[in-house]
């Protein structure tokens, strides 16, 4: 099974290698850039092809994802933000495809003051314009979201509108975010009908990857807060059942949890998953 974790980039790729092995994981996620501005990635062709090869020579890593920056915003009236954020994840793609990774997960951001049938057609043109402008062989992963600031993505519905006006459906996916959907209102008590939920409305093929939380806040809450594993809301017994389901077992796990030390994903959580899997 393909069991990872979102690891830091501070401190360069030695500490990366320890700590990946240290917590035996064979997937990764990572930033391509700082998060929390607009700045270029510091990748070239040259650098990013030797990090990805590096990193999957010295440890068991299989898939490579990376997180697209907080900033993301397709759905702002803003234009000036929408082709900052466009840009920033055509450079993203740019980045995935040179080091053959696994894609780009990103949020596509908060219409605000509009709705979502207000603002789908643009969103979509943004995706369209992402996808002409960047290499084939990359691609762009929606992930679920909670649903708080009129965040669009937090209803599967919207993500199929999506999908469905994307010219080259080969180069999208989805990232299902175990907290978040819980905090839009999906219950994970019964794993077998979310998924076909899922299936239903965007299909499973479509489905990339997992980001496996536990959610400090309640069921349908709309608030975004992650929590290690079996300490919040959703629990240990639901998150056991979802992980073991049949038509997830190629699909990669990666979590992002506060960590018992509240450093980031950590090796205890690690080994609680793994332990939950038959």
């Amino acid at each position: 099974m393909l069991i990872g974790a979102h690891i830091s980039t501070v401190g360069g790729e030695k500490k990366m290698i320890e700590k990946i092995n240290n917590f035996d994981i064979n997937v990764i996620q990572i930033f391509v850039s700082a998060p929390r501005n607009f700045n270029d990635s510091k990748f070239n062709q040259g650098s990013a092809k030797e990090f990805a090869e590096y990193i999957r020579k010295k440890t068991k890593v299989k898939d490579i994802f990376y997180h697209a920056i907080y900033l993301i915003n397709l759905a702002s009236s803003n234009k000036d933000l929408v082709e900052k954020s466009k840009n920033s994840l055509i450079s993203s793609l740019q980045v995935c495809s040179w080091m053959k990774s696994q894609g780009v997960i990103f949020h596509i951001g908060s219409s605000r003051e509009r709705t979502f049938d207000q603002a789908k057609d643009e969103i979509a043109d943004n995706i369209n314009s992402i996808l002409l402008n960047t290499p084939k062989n990359s691609t762009l992963i929606i992930e679920t979201n909670a649903g708080q600031g009129n965040c669009v993505g937090s209803k599967f519905e919207e993500i199929e509108y999506l999908i469905s006006k994307t010219k080259d459906k080969s180069r999208i996916g989805v990232c299902l975010d175990t907290a978040h959907s819980f905090a839009s209102g999906y219950d994970l008590s019964n794993p077998e009908k979310l998924l076909k939920n899922f299936d239903n409305i965007i299909g499973l093929k479509y489905l990339k990857a997992i980001h496996l939380n536990d959610s400090k806040t309640d069921f349908n809450s709309n608030v975004d807060r992650h929590e290690n594993i079996g300490k919040g809301k959703i629990g240990l017994e639901n998150i056991k059942n979802f992980i073991n389901q049949k038509t997830l077992k190629n699909i990669p796990f990666i979590l992002e949890v506060p960590g018992f030390d509240n450093t980031g994903p950590d090796k205890k959580n690690i080994e609680i998953v793994k332990k939950l899997l038959r």
